[in-house]
């Protein structure tokens, strides 16, 4: 969450977190091939960004 505002009028979701990591990727200009880690729900999160952005080349564990 960091220094993000809450947003107390919609529960977050993992498609809501996963599209984030992606404009946060892109827009940092971090290019990929990424290595994805995630533990408990984080992984589940790491495996539906794996599947949404398959064209972005990764690796997940």
């Amino acid at each position: 969450m960091g220094w993000s505002e809450p947003n107390l009028t919609q529960p977050r979701t993992s498609h809501q977190s996963v599209e984030e990591l992606h404009t946060l990727l892109t827009k940092a200009g971090v290019k990929p091939p990424y290595l994805l880690v995630g533990h408990s729900s984080g992984g589940a999160n790491m495996r539906l960004y794996a599947s949404q952005y398959s064209a972005d080349g990764w690796a997940w564990c």
